[in-house]
């Protein structure tokens, strides 16, 4: 039951998972054969330029033209029933713990992420979080995933989207939590009152507000 003003606030990527959760869901797509194999291969293209460049913005087109002119809602049926079998052993057991932890102490809790909504969706049900903050996926008038204008950036300012939940909550992010695991999560990190970093190892390490994550 949700008793307290503040929130602890998890990143996905590196951070809750061990891995990427785009890369789960390519690896679900290949299993089912939901996509053709030359789509899978371009898409796989994309994905070891963008890591190889470092370009996470290409990664995110790469998540894109995956899904691009499939049936949303059947395939976020289908990514949802196998999520688990796909994905569960991937959940690392540090932040696990500490999200199921801030539940039972009726903290809300929050996934920040960049990945798209439908992905994010059987995590967040799977590890009982309340909310999720993730890259909205447009549909036609058939319902199908179309890619966004090329103009637009697919990057969540993260700090910008906890300020104005947190404003819109009353939540009191000076005793609130955070985690995350890269730079990208350090402006977000910096506004709450205990921040942790997850070590490659997968352990957590508490952050002062003005280290360096």
């Amino acid at each position: 039951m949700l008793n307290s003003d503040t929130v602890a606030v998890f990143d996905v990527d590196r951070t809750l998972l061990d891995t990427n959760l785009f890369r789960l869901f390519l690896r679900f797509c290949v299993g089912s054969r939901r996509l053709p194999w030359l789509r899978v291969a371009g898409v796989i293209w994309a994905l070891l330029m963008s890591l190889a460049l470092r370009r996470k913005e290409g990664l995110r087109r790469a998540m894109y033209r995956c899904v691009r002119g499939m049936s949303r809602d059947e395939v976020a049926v289908a990514w949802a029933e196998q999520f688990l079998s796909v994905a569960d052993a991937h959940i690392l057991d540090s932040t696990r713990t500490a999200l199921r932890e801030h539940v039972r102490a009726g903290r809300h809790v929050v996934l920040l992420t960049n990945n798209l909504d439908f992905l994010v969706r059987p995590l967040q049900a799977a590890v009982g979080a309340h909310d999720a903050i993730c890259l909205q996926t447009d549909v036609d008038e058939s319902g199908c995933l179309v890619s966004p204008p090329p103009g637009l950036r697919l990057t969540i300012q993260k700090a910008d989207a906890i300020r104005a939940l947190a404003c819109d909550r009353s939540w009191d992010l000076s005793e609130s939590y955070g985690y995350g695991d890269s730079e990208e999560d350090h402006e977000f990190l910096g506004l709450v009152g205990y921040a942790f970093k997850v070590a490659r190892d997968g352990t957590l390490r508490e952050l002062r507000v003005d280290q360096p994550t």
